[in-house]
C-alpha cells in the first residue's frame, strides 16, 4: 500500500509562488483571491496538483475543500 501525502512536497517553486501570492493579496485586497491565484499559477507555471493545493488552502471559500472537482485556471 503506497502513501501519498494530501499535499505536494513544498518545492522552492511552491514555496515561492505562496509568498508571491501573499504580497499580491496584501497589495491588491480589493481584487479577488481566486483571481490572484490564477496570476500566480500561471506565473510559476505551476502543477495541476500544485494547483489544486493553492486553490483549497488559500481562495477563502469553503466550497474548494468539499471534495468537488476543481477549475484549475491556468492548470487544466
Amino acid at each position: 500500500m503506497s502513501f501519498t501525502p494530501a499535499t505536494p512536497l513544498a518545492s522552492g517553486k511552491l514555496k515561492k509562488a505562496v509568498a508571491n501570492l501573499a504580497e499580491l493579496v496584501a497589495q491588491h485586497p480589493e481584487k479577488e483571491r481566486k483571481t490572484l491565484i490564477r496570476e500566480i499559477e500561471s506565473k510559476f507555471d505551476l502543477t495541476p496538483r500544485e494547483c489544486e493545493f493553492l486553490e483549497t488552502r488559500f481562495s477563502g471559500d469553503p466550497a474548494a475543500n468539499d471534495g468537488e472537482g476543481s477549475t484549475h485556471g491556468s492548470c487544466d
